[in-house]
């Protein structure tokens, strides 16, 4: 550190065309003079914010134990089908541009793998287990954090090598992409996708007309007794045609979901075009064509999912559990990616762990699943 210290003392830097502070102004200096007293106090200042930027890097790695360099170095060849960098790849990026590219890597994973970041920076620090394999994803922890991070490696490996990632630069611009995008898409579903959703615009602005007029749509069932809670698959939003509870036929086909979906990477407009049965592509920018989506994933269903059912919950802000309904987004979000019945190759299942309050449509989801065991071993 004391080696930082001796630097930004001996490397400071100064004015490129003079000592600013000698400078005399009065009333009858000259415009032009003034013009490059100015020029000289601009210089001076993004001179000195650069200096400043790379010697709170080198700061930061110093205290991490990392080498001290001011950002990762770019890889010598990289991948020819590389689409997303958000600036030119050559190996004299500078800082700014490697930055710009992890936040634009955290928007895309926020669109395409989920919402969220187990132990957010933390999970930058882990080391990568090539024995983790995709079908064990919600063992425990351990497990989601390393799926996570495999998918957080696959969109930065074009231009950074493994251990860079654990630069803390790196996790800090990366979860700040993440955040960025997961206010936008929530503030762009609520407020400009009432008709998407089927409902009017004023019914959204507030939290307790939400809770009065949509609960049902988002999960909420009451026993016998008169007793409710939120379902995390009797949910009216999730399904085409719903039927009154869980039917694994029809989870996740609500073509209100594709309609939000297309909204949210290709403009609100073009989302409801979509639910009229027009299919439209703009022509100015949009997420879409920033990131050259192309297709839809696991994550990105589960995502819309969970955005469709906050859109029209009574919690005002969407975070891991709302703070007005308990409904535990982040965990809804993994089951829902990885649910057996609704993507059969994965080795794990929502219903196939304990739940503290069991629904009529995950009982049914069970029976189904034991009906098929049973029919599978009378034929062996």
């Amino acid at each position: 550190m004391s080696n930082i210290l001796r630097e930004s003392q001996d490397s400071a830097p100064s004015s490129p065309e003079g000592d600013v502070e000698s400078l005399v102004v009065s009333l009858t200096t000259s415009p032009r003079k003034l013009v490059q007293a100015l020029r000289r106090l601009q210089a001076e200042k993004l001179s000195a914010e650069a200096h400043s930027h790379t010697l709170r890097r080198k700061l930061e790695d110093v205290e991490r134990g990392a080498p001290d360099t001011a950002q990762p170095k770019s890889k010598r060849s990289r991948p020819a089908h590389s689409h997303d960098e958000a600036e030119s790849g050559d190996d004299g990026a500078n800082a700014d541009s490697a930055e710009r590219f992890v936040i634009q890597a955290g928007h895309k994973f926020c669109i395409l793998c989920g919402p969220w970041v187990h132990s957010a920076a933390q999970l930058f620090q882990l080391d990568m287990d090539e024995s983790y394999a995709p079908g064990v994803r919600t063992e425990n922890m351990e497990m989601k954090s390393q799926a996570q991070l495999k998918e957080i490696w696959e969109l930065l490996q074009s231009r950074f090598e493994f251990e860079d990632l654990k630069q803390t630069w790196v996790a800090r611009a990366f979860m700040s992409g993440v955040n960025a995008q997961r206010s936008n898409t929530a503030t762009r579903v609520r407020r400009y996708c009432a008709s998407i959703l089927g409902v009017d615009e004023a019914d959204l602005m507030r939290s307790e007309c939400r809770r009065e007029k949509f609960r049902h749509r988002i999960g909420w069932v009451t026993d016998g007794r008169g007793n409710g809670c939120y379902s995390n698959v009797d949910v009216e939003i999730l399904h085409k045609n719903y039927p009154g509870e869980y039917s694994p036929s029809s989870a996740f086909l609500n073509p209100i979901l594709m309609g939000l979906f297309v909204a949210v990477i290709r403009g609100p407009n073009s989302g409801k075009e979509f639910m009229m049965g027009i299919l439209s592509s703009p022509k100015t920018e949009t997420i879409a064509s920033i990131h050259h989506l192309c297709n839809i994933t696991p994550g990105a269903i589960a995502s819309i999912a969970v955005f469709a059912r906050w859109a029209l919950s009574a919690d005002d802000i969407l975070q891991p559990v709302g703070s007005n309904t308990g409904i535990n987004y982040f965990a809804d979000y993994e089951e829902y990616e990885w649910d057996k019945l609704v993507f059969p190759n994965t080795g794990t299942s929502l219903v196939g762990g304990s739940q503290s309050q069991e629904s009529a449509g995950i009982k049914k989801a069970m029976a189904l699943l034991d009906a098929d065991e049973s029919e599978s071993a009378s034929e062996d």
